[in-house]
């Protein structure tokens, strides 16, 4: 399908299965000798790091890695290691930082991992992005997605490729080589088409939302904080993201009829994350949910859903929900009249000349 608006992040979001398969191949190559360094190193905790979108990267691997392989993990923001006295962790583990970055020049994620290796200098930083840049030669080792930069600044199948990239990590260290076998049906498991007829329902609510929150926890955290970006950086809407269960805590009472909300839900916690969105129906914000698959009886008190129907764990979910919540911001984008590749021109990004703190 052609769209005279948006044709470029369109293109770009519906090649990800082409990209994932060709990761997974060519990251193949590396496996031997990656396995043989893990296991020399024996690393206790792994910190993550990354701005934007790969933070967001950050937040599902974080989760993933700690769930298949047992390591203790945590995600931070780059800018926020600046403020550090002392590492995050108990320095007398051995440690893996590892940092994530499309470009490999990201100013945050470049100072954050010097920032690293002055206060754990024992610390050893593995980098994952699409470039080399300036964190390719400050990293101890490097694993790069070769041909996924994209033309348009949506960041869309780089960011996917970069979470494809840390659960073959995850697979790497862990050693179970089923999840590798599940990533693998990854490509083959979304039905576009019925995902975006089920998202051009979405799209067209009426009256149409001026905020929309996206929930999730756990691996569906990072989804969470990705579908808020896509939707601020393709729609030009207020969007922000929070965890679907802490979200009952008086977050929603912002909530209006000029709202919306955006639930992933797990299989772990999916009879709690459904009974979240089910009773934000007295906010009268719309609510869509992103499942493997409601009964009827569920699907008949939410207004929206979202069925993947794709047989897969919740952990490879993860995976195909990134292409979800970026086409949703893509039809929200269209519905409003606003050109998803070009949604905010003359707003410049923001930069800084020198590096903050000391």
């Amino acid at each position: 399908m052609l769209y005279q608006k948006g044709g470029a992040v369109y293109a770009e979001i519906q090649d990800q299965p082409r990209a994932w398969k060709q990761l997974i191949t060519e990251s193949a190559s590396h496996k031997e000798a990656f396995v043989t360094w893990l296991r020399s190193e024996n690393f206790g905790q792994v910190l993550l790091i990354g701005s934007s979108d790969c933070y967001g990267v950050a937040l599902s691997a974080a989760s993933i890695l700690h769930l298949v392989s047992g390591l203790n993990t945590v995600a931070r923001p780059s800018a926020e290691i600046l403020y550090l006295r002392r590492p995050p962790y108990d320095s007398r583990i051995k440690t893996l930082v590892l940092a994530l970055s499309v470009d490999g020049a990201d100013p945050d994620t470049v100072w954050a991992v010097e920032k690293m290796k002055k206060l754990h200098p024992a610390c050893k930083v593995l980098f994952i992005g699409c470039d080399e840049g300036k964190l390719g030669a400050l990293a101890d080792h490097k694993l790069l997605a070769q041909g996924v930069l994209e033309e348009t600044p949506i960041r869309s199948r780089t960011v996917s490729c970069l979470l494809l990239y840390t659960m073959i990590l995850t697979v790497w260290i862990s050693g179970k080589d089923v999840f590798l076998n599940e990533l693998m049906k990854c490509a083959e498991a979304l039905d576009f088409q019925k995902i975006q007829d089920q998202l051009r329902s979405v799209a067209g609510v009426k009256p149409q939302p001026q905020h929309i929150t996206y929930l999730g926890s756990g691996p569906y955290a990072g989804v969470a904080l990705h579908g808020a970006m896509k939707m601020k950086q393709m729609a030009a809407i207020g969007a922000s993201n929070e965890s679907s269960l802490e979200y009952r805590h008086g977050y929603h009472f912002a909530l209006t009829n000029m709202s919306m909300t955006c639930s992933m839900v797990s299989d772990t916690f999916r009879e709690a994350e459904l009974s979240v969105a089910y009773n934000l129906a007295t906010t009268r914000a719309q609510r869509v949910v992103v499942v493997e698959k409601l009964d009827q009886k569920e699907a008949i008190r939410v207004e929206h859903s979202v069925e993947l129907h794709c047989g897969l764990s919740e952990i490879s979910r993860v995976l195909l929900m990134y292409p979800v919540v970026q086409l949703m911001a893509f039809y929200v984008a269209l519905a409003k009249g606003v050109n998803p590749d070009k949604p905010r021109e003359g707003v410049k990004e923001i930069t800084l000349e020198n590096k903050p703190g000391v």
